[in-house]
């Protein structure tokens, strides 16, 4: 499952809230396949712009 984000976001509290659905909805669709762990790992990268 890959997910493309609409705009950037710049504002700390924005960020955390894109964060936090995406989480939600990995574990929703793990849930759905029956799935079940502990820790939800991420990796995230800037692209197109000067890091």
């Amino acid at each position: 499952m890959g997910m493309t984000i609409s705009r950037d976001y710049t504002e700390v509290w924005e960020i955390d809230v894109v964060i936090q659905d995406i989480f939600t909805e990995v574990c929703r669709h793990a849930g759905k396949k029956g799935l079940m762990g502990s820790v939800v790992t991420s990796i995230i990268s800037q692209e197109g712009k000067d890091k």
